[in-house]
């Protein structure tokens, strides 16, 4: 989804659609992994418009989500914008053209019926950004154009336009790649690596459960003594995290390893290969202890811990940390694990969602409130998927139509999770930044009335959000501006 306003109900004003160059066919598509190499290449520069300037090298992303296995982000400015482009990789174009369907069916964008897919762009008339997206081969390509503060004299024909002029730069830029990558590429440089293995899940933890909540992890007093480290992990709802610190060098890694290690008390592990100990933290004046090991692959740091004090599962996380060390391996010998869950793309329930920056999240729950509730949630990005259920404010969006929400919740005691009383700050990340300031958590059902515009109206956002789960939540939402609403449910 864009990066746009608050929510994007009624504040998208459609302008005639944008048809840029119609991707290629998929003969001839280059190795996924070797086309990521290419595309983190220092030396493969933006052969830029006249009046656009890159005003930052490209980052390493991170999807999370859905099909795409490596994600990208790089920053541009004009003379009257400034440009946020995005980049997902996916293992083919196939998967590319079913991903870039799936979004443009939220946003009425109207694509082809051929299999060419033009791409297309979209006005946000409240924040003033342009919106275009589109695919070229297996890599997906959105451009997010905007005035750098609200302007009432903005022309949005001038902005869609340089949108449109810088998506065609980069896909020209992205043909070049396809055609100049080569066939296969072994070991991986580490950006490229770690664009991976911030989107492909790693296996399994030992009891069976699947990691599928991404997230970042925070620079601390012996991180920030190493420049430019990668840093990212997974957890499951069992209380299993695997972490991932790619660093410049192997001598960095093992560096910080020692440090790490002598910080800690060791733990007695029968694993030559894995060093083990056991870590602490307080909460509420009580020790929690858990079970962490650490191995090594080249400048790849990796960790595997369970949250659970119990040393029974102190050799499962040794287990665990030789799955990761063959997970890493894999990777940079330049093989994808096969695809998980390959046949849900094509159903609405296994329609993938594009997120960013995510830690474990609350998603929509498919079943029932349970009551009475958990006692704490996760903290970090928030992320649903709501259906209109009724406007009567006008056209668009029509009942029935899917919205996505991100929202970014910050706890001030420095344990990641919310209890009832503790105070947060919120942020709205997706359909468009927003700080709505601070607020106490209540629990099981958490209500907020927030601000929202249309134009010159203002209104109340009142949203609903009920956690089934430490990591689930339903929500509701009515946008109320006195003479008419619009709703949404994610339950819908």
């Amino acid at each position: 989804m864009a990066r746009t306003s608050w929510p994007r109900f009624l504040l998208i004003a459609m302008l005639p659609l944008a048809l840029l160059s119609a991707c290629g066919d998929e003969a001839g598509e280059p190795d996924p992994v070797a086309l990521a190499v290419a595309l983190f290449d220092d030396d493969a520069a933006i052969e830029l418009p006249k009046g656009f300037e890159q005003t930052d090298d490209l980052e390493v992303g991170a999807t999370y989500a859905g099909r795409a296995i490596a994600g990208a982000t790089v920053y541009f400015e004009s003379d009257d914008a400034t440009h946020e482009v995005y980049l997902d990789l996916f293992r083919s174009g196939e998967e590319a053209r079913a991903e870039l369907r799936d979004a443009a069916d939220g946003l009425d964008i109207n694509l082809s019926d051929d299999g060419s897919d033009a791409s297309g762009c979209l006005w946000d008339d409240l924040v003033f950004t342009s919106f275009c997206m589109g695919h070229r081969g297996p890599l997906l390509i959105e451009v997010d154009s905007f005035f750098p503060g609200p302007d009432e004299d903005a022309d949005p024909e001038k902005i869609e336009a340089q949108a449109s002029e810088l998506y065609e730069a980069i896909e020209a830029h992205i043909k070049r790649l396809i055609d100049d990558a080569p066939d296969d590429v072994a070991p991986l440089p580490r950006r490229p690596l770690a664009a991976l293995l911030m989107s492909i899940a790693p296996p399994p933890a030992p009891d069976g459960t699947a990691f599928t909540d991404g997230f970042d992890v925070e620079s601390d007093d012996l991180l920030a003594q190493f420049d430019d480290s990668l840093n990212f992990g997974w957890t499951n709802d069992d209380g299993w995290r695997a972490t991932f610190y790619a660093f410049v060098d192997n001598d960095e890694a093992e560096t910080y390893r020692d440090r790490w290690i002598g910080n800690a008390r060791p733990t007695e592990i029968d694993d030559p290969e894995a060093d083990c100990v056991r870590t602490s933290r307080t909460e509420t004046d009580v020790v929690i202890y858990a079970w962490s090991c650490i191995a090594a692959s080249d400048e790849v740091l990796i960790f595997a811990r369970h949250d659970i004090d119990s040393e029974e599962l102190d050799d499962d996380a040794a287990d665990l940390v030789r799955d990761l060390v063959s997970h890493v391996e894999m990777l940079r010998a330049g093989e994808l694990p096969p695809a998980a869950r390959p046949d849900d793309d094509d159903d609405e329930e296994g329609a993938t969602k594009r997120t960013r920056q995510p830690e474990a999240s609350p998603t929509v729950a498919p079943t029932a409130t349970v009551d009475p509730g958990p006692d704490a949630v996760n903290a970090g990005p928030w992320k649903f998927t709501v259906t209109v259920t009724s406007n009567d404010c006008g056209d668009q969006p029509s009942p029935g139509s899917a919205i996505e929400l991100e929202y970014k919740a910050t706890e001030l005691t420095g344990d990641n999770q919310l209890r009832a009383t503790d105070f947060f700050k919120l942020e709205q990340i997706v359909p468009g930044y927003r700080d709505f300031g601070v607020f106490a958590m209540t629990l099981p059902v958490l209500e907020l009335d927030l601000p929202v515009t249309n134009g010159e109206v203002t209104g109340v956002g009142r949203l609903s959000v009920e956690f089934v789960a430490t990591g689930t939540a339903h929500v509701r939402y009515v946008e109320d501006y006195g003479s008419c609403s619009i709703a949404a449910d994610s339950q819908q």
